[in-house]
Parts: C-alpha cells; sequence; structure tokens
C-alpha cells in the first residue's frame, strides 16, 4: 500500500500498489526513476536543484547556529568583554556565560602548558592525533587568567568575523 506517485488516477485507495513503479517508470514528483517504491529518495529539494544533506538534522543544527551567532553579536561590548578580562572563572554575568557556553561547544582555540602552571600558548584546536600543538602567535603568557582571556579574545574576533562585522 502507498502513495501513486505516477500521477494517475486509476488507483483506488488502499489497493495494493501495481507494478508500474518497479518497473523503471519515471516518477515525476521527484523526476528520478523508482527501482523500489520504498527506496524513494527524498534527500532532493523539489523547489531547488541542490541537494539537501542525507541527515537533516545537520541542515536544522546549522540554520540554529547561525541563529544564535547573530543574537550572540548584540551581547558582545565591551562591558562583556571587560568583564571577562577581569574574571576569566567563576560566576559571570547572563550575557557572558551565553557566550561562554557557545565558545565551549566545541571550541576552536585552547591553551597549552609548555612549562606546567608557569608558560602558557594559545593554540587551535583540533590537534592531529600524535602532532605537536602549534601556537597561533608567539605571545607567551605566563598568567593563567590572561591567557584564558587571550582564548576568548580569539573566540569572540572569530564570531564578529563571521557576521561580516
Amino acid at each position: 500500500y502507498g502513495l501513486d506517485l505516477t500521477g494517475g488516477s486509476s488507483r483506488v485507495r488502499g489497493e495494493p500498489q501495481s507494478d508500474k513503479l518497479r518497473n523503471n517508470d519515471r516518477c515525476e514528483a521527484t523526476s528520478q526513476v523508482i527501482q523500489d517504491p520504498h527506496r524513494i529518495d527524498f534527500s532532493r529539494n523539489l523547489m531547488s536543484s541542490s541537494p539537501l544533506p542525507a541527515d537533516r538534522q545537520h541542515l536544522v543544527y546549522a540554520r540554529y547556529t547561525t541563529k544564535l551567532k547573530a543574537q550572540l553579536r548584540s551581547l558582545i561590548t565591551e562591558d562583556l568583554i571587560d568583564e571577562h578580562r577581569r574574571q576569566p572563572l567563576g560566576q559571570h554575568s547572563d550575557g557572558l556565560e551565553r557566550v561562554l557556553n557557545f565558545f565551549r561547544r566545541p571550541p576552536s582555540y585552547g591553551l597549552y602548558s609548555r612549562v606546567p602552571l608557569k608558560e602558557y600558548v594559545v593554540i587551535r584546536l583540533p590537534i592531529a592525533a600524535g602532532a605537536d600543538p602549534e601556537p597561533i602567535d608567539d605571545i607567551v603568557y605566563s598568567d593563567e587568567n590572561a591567557a584564558m582571556h587571550a582564548v576568548f579574545r580569539c573566540h569572540v574576533e572569530d564570531l564578529m568575523r563571521d557576521s561580516g562585522a
């Protein structure tokens, strides 16, 4: 039982599907040859010639992320950046918490301590397995809070760059 995709109206609802669709007839609804009526490729948008992702979850996630980035850009102010500089760890304002939560999934930058608890450099993530982390610049931080703020600034620059601002 199923949909009559051939455009014909000779089939009665509830009647088993005919063998027409199984015989490589052209389906007008999707403009593709149907080998098996239960395996129709709905991954193509009928209104557009561009293919949709096989998993529409990725499309929805991309749209959500785009809208979220636009909202977060409006939260980025000098006061917010200064708040993070003063206290990179601990409890923050609602706006800063929202921005930090976004930057944490998945992170693009991290800290690498060349000399444990004494020297920090900002690195780009992810790192290939077995490869040494490479700093994004030549700045070495002796204070962990200053290094964490440098990572924050890198994330903010990427967020603002995405908008064209």
